[in-house]
């Protein structure tokens, strides 16, 4: 086994459980126990950074309450995640995503509150997923692209989160928009507000059909889903 072999059966070995499973090669008996108690610390750093980061809207309105989205890194049903789920993969993102929704549900009684932690939990998948979709014959989404609907106009409630405006009720936000949340392959993260040609196109693919077929599954013009899918591709959306 050359450098870069033994390199790539390490990192293998602290961020996939499955190859934790197995005897390796790459360590002394004695250092396995020791290579396993730091991968546990390295998901919770890896997956502490991105809670803060794509949960700070909420962090913000906690008003010095001890809940933050970040605290699930430290529970026991975190712990069981990282121990069957690789980290980085959208798997993992989307567990420990709804383990930080539960952990918030309560903390506020507004009715936009739902519809915030929801925005963060998409945003989470974004920053928490490395693993990328393959390239195959026809078009497919990007690993953690999603496309939600929101019955809150997330813009405008962001703004004033950021503003520490008082928000209230705020029942003028009772009004729905079109996220899509993408990652790029270089890591770069996309949320834009997209109109229902876009998002249908959006979900319409997966995988298996043409773009004739996401033409027709549309009712749209072929010129216009190309040019959709082409926006798509642009930020990582669809591959």
């Amino acid at each position: 086994m050359n450098d870069r072999d033994l390199q790539d059966e390490i990192i293998r070995y602290l961020t996939e459980p499955a190859a934790r499973a197995v005897p390796t090669t790459a360590l002394a008996p004695e250092q396995a126990p020791r290579a396993a108690h730091f991968a546990r610390f390295l998901a919770r750093r890896y997956y502490r950074d991105r809670l803060g980061r794509s949960f700070r809207y909420s962090a913000m309105l906690a008003n010095g309450n001890d809940h933050r989205a970040m605290d699930v890194v430290e529970a026991e049903k975190f712990n069981r995640v990282v121990s069957r789920e690789a980290m980085g993969s959208l798997a993992a993102a989307q567990r420990i995503g709804t383990l930080a929704v539960e952990h918030l549900t309560g903390l506020r009684g507004e009715a936009w509150w739902p519809a915030l932690l929801e925005y963060e939990r998409a945003h989470f998948l974004q920053t928490a997923t490395s693993e990328s979709t393959q390239a195959g014959r026809h078009l497919g989404r990007g690993a953690s692209a999603v496309c939600q609907q929101f019955d809150c106009y997330l813009p405008e409630l962001l703004r004033r989160i950021k503003a520490k405006e008082v928000i209230g009720e705020a029942g003028d936000l009772q009004r729905s928009v079109t996220l899509l949340f993408s990652r790029t392959h270089a890591g770069k993260i996309f949320v834009m507000e997209v109109d229902a040609a876009t998002a249908a196109v959006f979900s319409a693919v997966d995988g298996a059909r043409s773009v004739v077929e996401i033409s027709e599954r549309t009712a749209m013009p072929l010129l216009a889903v190309e040019e959709s899918l082409q926006s798509l591709r642009e930020v990582g959306a669809v591959i």
